[in-house]
């Protein structure tokens, strides 16, 4: 029943219609839906849950409303579950004919999830029945980013709603890794069928993940340190672990970005770094980024072995400097150093390119490093 409903363009058009009439319910504007304190009383009511523009009215009561509300997730809930059955899970929708309404269904379920997890005021058995549906929401917005890069439709959308649910505050450690490797999976097979343009957006959103989950371990390992008692969501990886792995994945990102010819690279990896920077009193903490450096190094050397341009090569000095807040000068000396010896251990075929890297890095070292106040060095 479920594989003949999503096959259906007749089900589809009266799927739309419900999801309007919907949206009107419960007060989603341009895809959002109205802050909530409970899951039955909106932060600010309106008089009309209507549309202003439109000429019906629904007015229950608060208790009706909740039981609505819930309803409603339940309702979208079963519908998402039918989309990654039938889509996602190594299967495919034979008409992809009208699936604009199927995305606003899976969009719908992201975004009431969202303010139902926002909610100021929730009971017990509230908290237990979003605490169930996490598992699905997960799913749906790895549904919605898959259809909408078949489609070519709502990408930026579907991709934001991933943003939005890794900077909040309810996302877990476990959630940021399945996502890690959903965004890494559907990024590289856009890579493997040619799809250079949309696989970095979502390879870059990978990245950001994958800097939520570290950022995330960091504060929860802080917090035992301080003595705070944290008896769930904590990463199951030692400190050491958590920075190879995060610098691991980073490279592998950065490797499939480049070969899709990507100019986000300079940015991701010194948002890397400086990102990492939590993780710089870990055992072998610096020998976790020359993974990255000596990437950064190799796509630097391939892309300038012309030998045209070279002193337009980019050194990682001038964009460690750009970042806000700003680093410390003793830890961007140590990222230059790093750099220098990685140009110093390449392959005899580009020494000339490679002499004339080390070449501006040393003058960067000793005229702008070694005699700041903070690294001032006897020259």
């Amino acid at each position: 029943m479920t594989v003949n409903f999503l096959k259906n363009e007749k089900n589809l058009q009266i799927l739309n219609t419900a999801l309007d009439k919907l949206a009107r319910i419960f007060c989603i504007n341009n895809g959002k839906s109205s802050q909530r304190d409970s899951l039955g009383k909106h932060a600010n009511r309106p008089t009309d849950a209507g549309h202003p523009d439109k000429k019906h009215t629904y007015s229950y009561s608060q208790s009706h409303e909740h039981i609505y509300f819930v309803a409603y997730l339940d309702s979208l809930e079963f519908l998402t579950n039918v989309v990654w059955e039938n889509f996602c899970e190594g299967r495919t929708i034979p008409n992809l004919g009208n699936m604009t309404s199927v995305l606003m269904a899976l969009d719908q379920f992201i975004n009431s999830s969202f303010v139902a997890y926002s909610c100021t005021k929730r009971s017990e058995e509230e908290k237990e029945r979003l605490d169930k549906q996490r598992v699905t929401l997960l799913k749906t917005l790895v549904s919605a980013v898959k259809i909408s890069f078949v489609t070519n439709l709502a990408i930026q959308k579907s991709l934001s709603s991933i943003n939005c649910a890794i900077s909040s505050t309810w996302i877990k450690i476990d959630e940021l890794i399945s996502l890690t490797t959903s965004m890494w999976n559907i990024g590289v097979a856009l890579y493997k069928i040619g799809h250079l343009e949309e696989a970095p957006k979502a390879l870059e959103l990978c990245c950001q993940t994958t800097w939520a989950y570290a950022r995330l371990s960091s504060c929860r390992l802080s917090a035992i340190t301080e003595g705070h008692i944290i008896t769930e969501d904590l990463p199951k990886d030692t400190p050491k672990d958590i920075i190879a792995g995060v610098f691991a994945r980073i490279a592998n990102v950065t490797g499939v970005l480049h070969k899709c010819g990507s100019k986000a690279i300079p940015g991701i990896v010194v948002k890397s770094l400086s990102e990492s920077l939590v993780y710089s009193d870990t055992s072998d903490y610096h020998k976790s980024y020359l993974v990255l450096i000596k990437l950064w190094v190799k796509i630097t050397l391939q892309d300038f072995k012309s030998g045209k341009h070279v002193d337009s090569a980019p050194l990682l000095y001038h964009s460690l400097m750009g970042c806000l807040p700003p680093l410390p000068m003793k830890f961007i000396g140590l990222i230059v150093e790093q750099e220098l010896l990685a140009y110093g251990a390449t392959e005899s075929r580009v020494t000339m390119l490679s002499a004339n890297m080390q070449n501006r890095i040393i003058d960067v070292l000793l005229n702008e490093i070694y005699c700041s106040k903070e690294y001032y060095l006897d020259r």
